[in-house]
């Protein structure tokens, strides 16, 4: 699927407790700072392999030299920016899917 066809959201958009704003779509979001709310942590979605990396101290500071030294990519090495634009996106896309014309609203069953 092509994340072409997605339109990402204006405005902030509620992810979580944090506000989240696509910056350069599909994979890089504005995740807003509890201390500092004017000024927004940058995070990119498809850094470390898909784990995510943000600007914020706490990734800087001790979660990127865990992925650096070999860890791997899980909930433990993501930041709450992170988390909240990865909800965002998962979120976004789901909806897409959903009301898709190739969604036909039944389950898989067998």
């Amino acid at each position: 699927m092509s994340t072409a066809t997605l339109k990402p959201p204006a405005a902030f958009a509620p992810a979580r407790t944090l506000y989240v704003k696509p910056h350069d779509w599909p994979f890089r979001w504005l995740v807003e700072s509890e201390t500092n709310r004017a000024q927004p942590h940058m995070v990119d979605l498809s850094s470390y392999n898909g784990n995510g990396e943000c600007s914020c101290l706490n990734f800087a500071c001790r979660l990127a030299p865990e992925l650096r030294q070999g860890r791997h990519a899980s909930n433990s090495t993501r930041c709450k920016h992170i988390k909240a634009a990865r909800g965002m996106f998962c979120d976004m896309m789901i909806r897409h899917h959903s009301t898709s014309s190739h969604h036909t609203g039944a389950t898989n069953q067998k």
